[in-house]
């Protein structure tokens, strides 16, 4: 008889998440933990689909985990409702109802996931030095943390607070482009990265860069050397190499 190992080994894993629910700060820190880990099945790559589409509202992942544990249940026919049959019943619809809603409201970001895959030797913006002893009118350090060590969706409302009160500033403004292409949504990060090169900016370059990259991404070879090119004696050293390396690949 085949082993269902697997089965129950990833019934654990989700039962335990959902019963973490009822933690929240917990729940995130594991989330965080199974975020790392490219190997997770399919079923756990929605979990976390959906607690970042919820923003972490357990609440409304309950209701949603609820609703399509009932739908399933209501469907088994009466008098075989044991279980076993639950059990895989439930794994069953978990499978179905957690992946299509990664499905449906992912698929738009996994496409572009596969496009972004464009260079392994991408310039990656470093952030902004954060330096005890000097103080600023923004608080750059807790957009820096958000976007390095915390969620998509989290830097942008971090992001969107800043911008709240200085939205005519260079530095926000192609950072508006950093966050929203980590959050993959590449017409907001365009906006931002144009906007910022309509001012006087030490990030033009980068922002020049990523459009580039954006037109690698959808496949313009040619628009995205055209723009490169005008990058190749740029006075960032890091865009400068990155620029090098990429034209070499697109030639």
């Amino acid at each position: 008889m085949a082993s269902n190992e697997p089965i129950d080994t990833f019934f654990m894993v989700l039962n335990e998440l959902k019963l973490l629910l009822e933690y929240p700060n917990q729940l995130k820190i594991e989330v965080g933990k199974l975020r790392s880990d490219a190997t997770q099945p399919e079923e756990i790559k929605g979990f976390i689909a959906l607690y970042d589409s919820f923003n972490g509202d357990t609440i409304r992942i309950k209701q949603y985990l609820n609703e399509t544990e009932s739908f399933i249940k209501e469907r088994i026919p009466s008098g075989k409702k044991s279980f076993s049959i639950l059990k895989y019943a439930a794994v069953f619809f978990m499978f179905i109802g957690i992946t299509m809603f990664f499905y449906l409201n992912f698929r738009n970001r996994t496409k572009i996931t596969e496009q972004k895959v464009v260079s392994k030797n991408l310039f990656r913006d470093p952030g902004i030095p954060i330096y005890m002893s000097v103080e600023t009118k923004i608080n750059w350090g807790e957009l820096m943390f958000a976007l390095e060590n915390e969620s998509s969706q989290k830097a942008i409302r971090v992001w969107k607070k800043i911008h709240k009160t200085s939205a005519e500033n260079d530095t926000v403004l192609y950072y508006g482009g950093i966050v929203y292409r980590k959050a993959l949504q590449p017409e907001k990060a365009i906006y931002y990265f144009k906007s910022n090169l309509k001012t006087q900016s030490n990030f033009n370059e980068q922002s020049l860069y990523f459009l580039a990259v954006y037109e690698w991404e959808k496949g313009h070879k040619t628009k995205a050397k055209k723009i490169l090119l005008k990058l190749k004696n740029a006075t960032n050293l890091d865009i400068r190499q990155a620029v090098r390396v990429n034209l070499r690949e697109l030639n």
